[in-house]
């Protein structure tokens, strides 16, 4: 039987578990959690944490956006081959 997420927490633990069962999470899923828990350990609220995780959400979009149109615009028109 294959080792889930909730195995490698239980036996890993620590940040490489926490991870791990989040389904890895690229950078953000891996600094978020430090970030939002600096922030209000600083603010003493998490309004600020949310609202950098609301610009970096916004950020993300626009930066996919971005990607699709110049992906569109880059892309060669297409051209039909006869046989």
């Amino acid at each position: 039987m294959a080792a889930s997420s909730a195995d490698v927490v239980i036996v890993g633990g620590g940040i490489a578990g926490m991870t791990t069962a989040h389904g890895g999470g690229g950078v953000g899923g891996f600094i978020g959690p430090f970030l939002a828990g600096r922030l209000f350990d600083t603010t003493g609220n998490y309004q600020l944490a949310f609202a950098v995780a609301a610009a970096s959400i916004a950020a993300a979009a626009v930066a996919a956006w971005v990607a699709v149109v110049r992906g569109r615009l880059m892309r060669p028109l297409a051209t039909t081959h006869d046989g």
